[in-house]
């Protein structure tokens, strides 16, 4: 993480960690697909879907942001939640 606060903070001059805050914000992700290849489209919309039926999206995000949560969960973290009208 402080790398990147590094790179930031050659744009930005005054970019600091605050600790123990946390500011959500929260994204869609989109995957797009060519015209040329709707049998690709189908197939990634198939096994995202099943994925997220069968728990295996679920794991896979808890497997990879296990460490992250823990931080927020042992620590006394606030947490500021921003809305973004676009995510569902």
């Amino acid at each position: 993480m402080q790398a990147s606060l590094e790179n930031a903070q050659q744009l930005h001059k005054n970019l600091v960690v605050v600790p123990n805050l946390l500011v959500h914000y929260p994204l869609n992700i989109y995957f797009q697909v060519g015209n040329q290849f709707p049998v690709l489209a189908e197939r990634l919309e198939y096994g995202f879907n099943k994925a997220k039926q069968d728990g295996s999206y679920q794991t896979l995000v808890d497997k990879h942001l296990k460490e992250y949560y823990l931080t927020i969960n042992d620590q006394d973290v606030t947490i500021i939640e921003l809305i973004n009208k676009r995510t569902n």
